[in-house]
């Protein structure tokens, strides 16, 4: 279903699911990598231009693959962070400790 401008989304309908894919190193095309066209690459989105030179474009595509593909291993992450902090009641420095060890 094709959203309308100014309208919000409507609340059933899901984001295609990951992993996604940057389609290149000189593109701003962000794909899901199953099916539909013949590269094997169905273009879910495009980077925009509008304003910005080609290789910040480039590398805005890339990111927005890299944030989407991690969003669910950092929910995780929160989740366990809020679980340990929560049983522990630590300090600040500790909770610093925590969040660093968490990240990496």
């Amino acid at each position: 279903t094709k959203q309308t401008e100014g309208t919000m989304p409507n609340e059933n309908v899901k984001h295609t699911p990951t992993p996604w894919h940057h389609h290149g190193a000189d593109s701003v095309r962000i794909c899901d990598g199953s099916h539909g066209s013949e590269d094997g690459c169905r273009n879910i989105a495009e980077a925009e231009i509008l304003n910005l030179c080609r290789g910040e474009a480039e590398a805005n595509a890339a990111f927005i693959v890299r944030a989407c593909n991690e969003f669910d291993n950092l929910i995780t992450l929160l989740r366990q962070c809020c679980d340990e902090l929560q049983e522990s009641s630590p300090t600040r420095e500790q909770a610093m400790e925590l969040l660093k060890r968490v990240a990496h």
